[in-house]
């Protein structure tokens, strides 16, 4: 087996790290405007249909 140099070391972590915090920022984006991005489809439904064409 080959020995890896540390920068590809490195440069894996890094890139788990980023990818671990991108997936935790996403799930809480997710969590915490949900209802609000619910709320203002449901009212820009509801301006729509009260909108006189």
């Amino acid at each position: 087996m080959p020995q890896m140099k540390p920068l590809n070391w490195l440069f894996l972590y890094i890139m788990s790290i980023s990818l671990l915090l991108l997936m935790m920022m996403f799930n809480y984006f997710n969590f915490k405007y949900e209802n609000m991005v619910k709320k203002s489809i449901n009212s820009i439904n509801l301006n729509l249909k009260n909108w006189k064409w």
